[in-house]
Formats: structure tokens, sequence, C-alpha cells
């Protein structure tokens, strides 16, 4: 499981924005005298077979050793309702051990903790004090800080209370809510069964025609728990228009347009709500004649956002 954890910690499902990058500048580490915590999440989902004991959380850092202390405040998001945002952990020492159980959030916004239900979403917002007074939010964030998977900030995280995969509960008709670099919002693709992988299922065209004739159909893994594994998908089918064998997209970034050469991803995937969500990771070349050979990448978050609608 820890192999599909390392794009999950900075999931901002509905208000992250997509940024590209020179490999050999990213990731970008903090500036040397910032205030930024970062995290490693160890436990993504909070079990539902064991909501008791299962905890969402991970190693909090302090990269530079000026931070007094860090603060984790919680909401519950249940069939489209918000509760209040309410304070659940705070850290004044790092390294430190991040935890919290669905009992411990319960109690924290003030809720009976039999009321939390499977597909059930906790939002988590940090804010950290410096040992100068300076204080840390997510909107104080630059951007780059926000966007880029890889700077593991701990300043905006997402869990769920995961329910077991059952695979005929996803098949059918689906909506595409947010496509991150791609996509069309609002377009419908059906999921079908992977004849040839029980714990696997088949994405039909979930962007929408990015290019005439031109489909992408990933396919996904998903665990028992809901953790989802977009695998390396270079394939497309047919090849686009210029002969290329991997999915393209039309996005133009930094001046120049941009061909996707390697998408693979992480995400969540429950089948109680019919609600997917997924982060990749889009290694590009840099499209310019003649051609330089240059690399950039998009850590977008989300990138495919879906809900089941029949």
């Amino acid at each position: 499981m820890k192999k599909l954890i390392k794009l999950l910690p900075v999931i901002a499902i509905f208000a992250m924005m997509v940024s590209c990058e020179d490999n050999e500048k990213s990731p970008l580490p903090a500036t040397a005298d910032g205030v930024f915590v970062t995290i490693d999440i160890e436990s993504p989902v909070i079990d539902v077979t064991d909501i008791e004991n299962s905890r969402y959380g991970g190693t909090l850092k302090d990269p530079v050793g000026n931070v007094a202390s860090h603060t984790f405040s919680v909401r519950r998001v249940s069939n489209g309702v918000a509760s209040s945002f309410a304070d659940v952990y705070t850290a004044t020492s790092f390294p430190a051990d991040f935890g919290v159980t669905a009992g411990e959030i319960a109690a924290a916004i003030g809720i009976d903790p039999a009321s939390i239900l499977p597909g059930d979403r906790f939002d988590f917002v940090g804010t950290s004090v410096g040992v100068n007074g300076e204080v840390v939010t997510f909107n104080t964030l630059n951007a780059d800080l926000q966007a880029e998977t890889g700077q593991r900030q701990a300043y905006s995280l997402v869990t769920f209370i995961s329910c077991p995969f059952d695979r005929d509960q996803v098949l059918g008709t689906w909506e595409l809510i947010d496509g991150g670099f791609a996509g069309i919002v609002g377009h419908q693709f059906e999921v079908t069964a992977d004849p040839d992988a029980a714990d696997e299922i088949i994405l039909d065209n979930p962007f929408g025609e990015i290019e005439p004739n031109v489909e992408f159909n990933p396919h996904v893994k998903i665990d028992p728990v809901g953790i989802a594994e977009l695998p390396e998908d270079k394939s497309v089918d047919p090849p686009n228009s210029r002969g290329y064998e991997y999915f393209e997209s039309s996005v133009g970034c930094c001046g120049n347009r941009f061909a996707p050469t390697r998408i693979v991803g992480d995400g969540f995937l429950f089948a109680c709500t019919g609600f997917m969500t997924f982060t990749s990771n889009v290694s590009t070349l840099e499209e310019v004649n003649p051609p330089t050979g240059s690399i950039f990448s998009w850590n977008g978050d989300p990138s495919l956002v879906a809900q089941k609608i029949n």
C-alpha cells in the first residue's frame, strides 16, 4: 500500500491548480527561511472494517527547523453536507507522529461516532506558527507549494472512510467533475469490467474527445478498501494525428505546447458512494522546432474526479 501513498497527501479535491515545471527544477524546495511543514502520509484512509482502531495520518516534519507549532482543523462532508471546522491535533515538536481515528474526529466536531458512514470525506486544513510568530496557511503558500504533489505540504489534506470495493457497484455511467490537465467537465463515460483481472476496471475515454477519433481508456487497479492505482499507460487507440502512440492533451504551458508521454497516478474509488478521484504525474515533451528534448511534468491535483450517475 505504501507505494500508492506518495501522491496522495496533497489531494485538495476541488481547489487545486495544475502547474508545470522543468524536471531539473522540481520538486521545488521551501525557501531557506520560510515556515513550512511537510507530511509523509502512512495511513491514507480510515478502514470502515476496523473503524475504531484505524487511523489517518503520517509523519510531520519541519525541514528548516523554525516551526513552533502546527495545528490541524477538520470537517466532515457526508452526503454533500459539510460540518464546521474544529481543531483536532496540534504538534509542538518535530518530527511528529500525526494520526487521528474516526472517533477522535467525531469528538472534535461534536457528532456521534455511530453517525459516520462509509464514503464520508474529512477535509483537514493546517496552520503553522513559526518561532518568529509568522502564521502560514494553505492560502499563504505560493502556487508551486500548493499545486506540486512532490512538496508534501501539510496544509490541505483529505481522507475518507473507506468502503469495501465491489466492482459490480461501480460499473455503469459516470460524469467527469474535474479533468485536471485535460478533459471536458460534464462528459459522461462508461466504466466496464476488465475481463482479465477481478480487481481492475476500465475507464472508457473518461476525458472525452481531446483529439478527434482518439481515445484514452486506462485500466484502474483497486485494492479491497478503495485505494486505486492508475498504472503507466502510454497507449491510445488509434495513435493520434501525428502518429504518437500515447495520449495527447492540447494543454499549453509555459508559452509552448506539450504532449504527454507518460501518465501514472494514484487515488481513491469508493463503490458505496460512486465517487472516484485521482492525481496524476504527467511527463511531457516540449514541442518546438527544432526539438530540444526538454521534459516537463504536471503534478495536477486533482487530475480526474468523477461521480457515478447510473
